[in-house]
């Protein structure tokens, strides 16, 4: 029992962290602090115990075969940047960035082996959400003295519609991103787990929240993964009904684009998406120049830490210097040069990487459908994985701690549910082996 609190403890001391961490840097005064800025990879670093347990004792088949595909792809990446004589600097942090994803994923299947942190979890999202409610309304109401007291924040960037411009809300976070991903998450969590009181209050206030940053890519990418998880677990009395629900998404989906289309036609036309080539996009730029380079180094990549991460970013400009980067303002104003994810992979693994990454992707929708948790466990952890890849078209969230813990304590759920299952609600789980 002392081990399953500690695990508990851990977890917790770990999402407050990660919340504040965003908070504090909004302010000048926090923001050069260097231990702030890697106090997330630090607690990742304490964390490594609790990893290499779960890592040696969750032995269920699909996690086997995801760890032989997401190390194949990880291995990938290193040998080209070996032969492309990639800096070594370079090459390695951004291997630690990749490594990331499997640490976390580790770490809450082994806390989830241990303990239910359903309740924990859910006190968490409410009392962010009431946070960040307030801090909105702060927004809202008084922009400027929002902007005055947080002026180390990423929130300042305004929406830009026609003549008119709109503020996007951060809320507590350092960038409106985060917020809306976190609401995603929340809304997914309110409306797939059922049985809380003021469950509909919750739901609103974060899908709300979610709106207010108006974060594209995170709406589209929350209605897609919810309906796309609902579909492939409906219960059995209704699986006849499967072709009335598709219709249904459809129209649901239609009406969204027909609501939004002049907004979608300005983007289009402003992101350049008609023509690539001449796009100044950040982000299609990075699309663009990523198929060049996939097909430049075909079947193999550039290899890590050379195109589209945070390490080429600022270790390795070599092949960004090749492809003429110099000619966009924001390149040499140094921004938006993280602003996706799968660029990097195309790029970076090249075709046989992009195969490993697809096929460690499907192992974890695998072990979600043949776990034997509570159906609503197994939804909620289909919705989070979806709404990940979904939201990294347009974010580098497959790096981003926060985000990918948001993600993964959805396993730690199903993995618990599954052991409850197992042992009873009566018994102590913590001294019970690996889950097969």
């Amino acid at each position: 029992m002392k081990g399953a609190k500690r695990h508990s403890h851990f977890f917790l001391f770990c999402f407050v962290v990660l919340i504040v961490q965003p908070f504090l840097q909004k302010m000048e005064w926090f923001a050069q602090w260097t231990l702030l800025k890697n106090l997330d990879e630090f607690l990742l670093l304490i964390s490594i115990p609790i990893v290499y347990h779960g890592f040696t004792r969750i032995g269920q088949k699909n996690i086997k075969v995801f760890k032989g595909f997401f190390f194949m792809y990880i291995a990938l990446g290193l040998v080209y940047a070996l032969l492309n004589g990639v800096p070594f600097v370079a090459m390695m942090v951004q291997t630690l960035f990749e490594l990331k994803f499997i640490i976390v994923l580790f770490l809450l299947l082994a806390i989830g082996s241990r303990i239910n942190l359903e309740i924990v979890f859910e006190r968490i999202l409410k009392l962010v959400i009431l946070l960040n409610v307030s801090f909105v309304i702060f927004q809202f109401i008084d922009s400027e003295r929002y902007d005055e007291v947080f002026a180390s924040g990423g929130h300042t960037g305004l929406f830009i519609l026609k003549d008119s411009t709109l503020i996007r809300a951060a809320g507590m976070f350092w960038h409106q991103n985060q917020l809306a991903f976190f609401s995603a998450v929340a809304a997914g969590y309110f409306l797939i787990v059922r049985g809380f009181s003021w469950r509909n209050v919750w739901v609103i206030s974060s899908v709300l929240l979610l709106f207010v940053t108006l974060q594209r890519q995170e709406i589209v990418s929350f209605i897609l993964a919810y309906l796309f998880a609902r579909y492939l677990f409906m219960k059995e009395s209704f699986k006849g009904k499967r072709a009335l629900y598709v219709m249904g998404s459809f129209a649901v989906l239609s009406l969204f684009v027909i609501v939004f289309f002049p907004l979608l036609e300005l983007l289009i036309q402003q992101s350049g998406l008609l023509d690539p080539s001449q796009s100044i996009d950040p982000r299609i730029v990075f699309y663009y120049n990523s198929i060049k380079v996939f097909f430049d180094y075909f079947p193999f990549g550039s290899g890590f830490g050379t195109f589209g991460g945070y390490a080429a970013a600022n270790y390795n400009q070599v092949l960004y210097d090749e492809l003429n980067f110099g000619n966009y303002t924001w390149f040499n104003q140094n921004v938006f040069l993280t602003d996706t994810y799968y660029p990097h992979v195309i790029a970076e693994t090249g075709l046989i990487g992009v195969i490993f990454f697809v096929l460690f992707s499907t192992q974890l929708y695998k072990y979600i459908k043949s776990n034997d948790s509570e159906v609503k466990y197994k939804v909620m952890a289909f919705f989070s994985i979806s709404l990940l890849i979904s939201v990294s078209f347009t974010s580098p969230n497959f790096n981003d701690i926060f985000c990918l813990f948001l993600t993964f304590t959805s396993f730690s759920l199903m993995i618990n549910s599954h052991k409850r299952a197992l042992y009873g609600k009566d018994k102590s789980i913590g001294n019970h082996a690996a889950v097969k």
